[in-house]
């Protein structure tokens, strides 16, 4: 998230491998406003979650933009390859094809709406409101890394319960589907890819809770599960699914201990699978805390395992390390990145250490950039 307009967008980080401390390597990009990240082979593709560049005083306007970044993994820096305009506002998440050289990006889309006057002098004037499209974007990726022009565009238009907001977009491992949550409507949806046409194909969708904001996706390494967490419900659902995009809920859990009393303030934020299947994480704003939820080893049905103050305020994002053994938290509001240890029985224990970062939003491993 960007510290003023001076504060840089990107921070790499090494990862000490014996002490697990976090090395500074490089910095820049400033006012990257970054929603999401992916990584394809030596490049890093990165969402600029603005609603119009030239609102926030950038030169190309027309909504949000997607950036590629060529990555130098022996030095820990990033060197842009190039940017263009991402086709809507707000563009919140993206994702690598694993079958294809394409991105898919998704909106978040703006919560302003426009006026606009109808009529005239003669018939009457009239004020109609106007809400913006949410869009699902389908690019190229070219051999040198950039993004090329959109070959397919899904278009959610606003209706009368007002504009979708679609917050992520996650890949099967398989590349079969993708799962898109639907914040605004409290709709999971997956799509596919027509890859000899280049084109998005509507699979299947189901209604979340209402009122509980749909916000991420994770698939299961190994099981034909995925969970998703709600930004306004502090619960997590699992679903089976098939390569045909159908999905079935396999259960729903609560993320704050039983007698937890609600906050008015208490959005949930990210969520993470730990690499070998057995866990996922997620945090609760407002309430400040770490949840781990077990996954049963042979159905992936998730149960409350363990809740972890935070010291800490905005939790916004959380990575596992690769070896499965830390965690890291990004607190945006207290400008630190928090360090935790993970047990051998996927719970965490007190704080290890924390490293300064103005704002941290989102956090990701990029593969051998390691000390």
């Amino acid at each position: 998230m960007p510290d003023g307009p001076d504060g840089d967008g990107l921070r790499v980080f090494a990862l000490d491998r014996r002490s697990g401390t976090l090395e500074p390597t490089w910095s820049g990009s400033p006012r990257l406003n970054v929603g999401g990240v992916a990584i394809r082979d030596d490049v890093l593709y990165v969402t600029d979650e603005v609603d119009t560049a030239a609102r926030a005083g950038l030169s190309d306007g027309g909504g949000g933009r997607i950036y590629a970044f060529r990555i130098d993994r022996q030095g820990g820096r990033l060197a842009e390859i190039a940017h263009g305009p991402s086709f809507g506002t707000q563009p919140a998440g993206i994702a690598i094809d694993p079958c294809s050289a394409s991105a898919v990006v998704v909106h978040f889309t703006s919560r302003d709406a426009v006026t606009r006057i109808t009529g005239d002098r003669r018939s009457g004037f009239g004020v109609e409101i106007v809400l913006e499209d949410a869009t699902t974007v389908l690019f190229p990726l070219e051999p040198d890394g950039s993004l090329g022009a959109p070959v397919d565009i899904d278009v959610r238009p606003p209706g009368p319960d007002g504009a979708a907001c679609l917050h992520s977009v996650t890949p099967a491992p398989d590349g079969s589907c993708f799962v898109v949550c639907d914040m605004a409507r409290d709709v999971v949806r997956t799509i596919g890819i027509d890859r000899a046409e280049s084109a998005f194909v509507a699979l299947a969708e189901r209604s979340a809770p209402e009122g509980s904001g749909p916000r991420y996706a994770v698939f299961h390494p190994t099981l034909p599960v995925f969970a998703v967490n709600h930004e306004y419900l502090p619960i997590v659902q699992t679903f089976s699914w098939t390569s045909d995009g159908a999905f079935h809920l396999l259960g729903t859990v609560d993320v704050l201990p039983t007698g937890t009393p609600a906050r008015a303030d208490a959005l949930q934020s990210d969520l993470r699978v730990h690499p070998s299947g057995r866990w996922l994480y997620t945090l609760v704003r407002g309430h400040e805390v770490l949840s781990v939820l077990a996954l049963d080893e042979r159905t992936g049905v998730a149960t409350l395992q363990q809740t972890v103050a935070v010291d800490g305020v905005g939790l916004k994002g959380c990575a596992v390390s690769p070896d499965g053994r830390q965690l890291f938290v990004a607190a945006s509001r207290s400008d630190a990145v928090i360090r935790f240890a993970i047990a051998d029985d996927g719970t965490v224990g007190a704080e290890l250490d924390r490293t300064a970062v103005p704002s941290p939003g989102v956090l990701a491993f990029i593969p051998d950039v390691t000390r």
